[in-house]
């Protein structure tokens, strides 16, 4: 039940898996992935399962991610409880966008990534640093922004570009994502 952040395309997740995958999606921001993703792990087992670990009390949660270094404690119990109010957590499946920006610490890139690396041919776009450097290379005549924009019309304005761009390459949004993130990976 890891995350393994260089494979994390899947789109046959069962409901734990898809609460697993959330949870890693709110302590990812602002953090590299090959750094967060072991602690985050960590924090989990057979007999302490990301259910289970949600519908602790906040200051058995805060505790378990503090001993594993996650950071960003209270931004994170926010999200998570009201993740935990979810009901049922099948609704995972189905949740969208808008409805996964209310809950406090997801914005339009986390809630972006959760859709489209859970669901085949989501036609979103993850809006991070990579993807919007990209973005500026392919649209030089466009303002694009160096970093995620909060604001929803915007985000989408130019979210725009980026699947019109996945069309004309014959690329599912989120194999384009993958792409690009790799590639900038390895240059790195």
């Amino acid at each position: 039940m890891d995350i393994n952040y260089n494979k994390i395309t899947k789109y046959d997740r069962n409901v734990e898996q898809l609460l697993t995958f959330l949870m890693w999606c709110t302590v990812t921001p602002g953090k590299k992935s090959d750094v967060i993703t072991p602690k985050f792990n960590a924090m989990f087992s057979e007999d302490n399962k990301p259910s289970q670990v949600i519908k602790k009390h906040g200051k058995s949660i805060r505790s378990l991610l503090e001993k594993n270094g996650i950071g960003q404690y209270d931004r994170i119990l926010k999200a998570w409880k009201v993740i935990q109010s979810l009901h049922p957590l099948g609704q995972l499946r189905t949740i969208t966008r808008d409805e996964l920006i209310t809950i406090p610490g997801i914005g339009p890139k986390t809630a972006s990534f959760f859709i489209v690396h859970s669901r085949k041919w989501t036609e979103m776009a993850v809006l991070d640093v990579h993807i919007l450097k990209w973005l500026q290379q392919e649209f030089p005549k466009f303002n694009i922004p160096d970093t995620t924009p909060q604001d929803i019309e915007l985000y989408k304005q130019i979210e725009a570009l980026f699947l019109g761009k996945a069309c004309q390459l014959d690329m599912s949004p989120a194999d384009l994502d993958n792409k690009i993130w790799k590639a900038n990976s390895l240059s790195q």
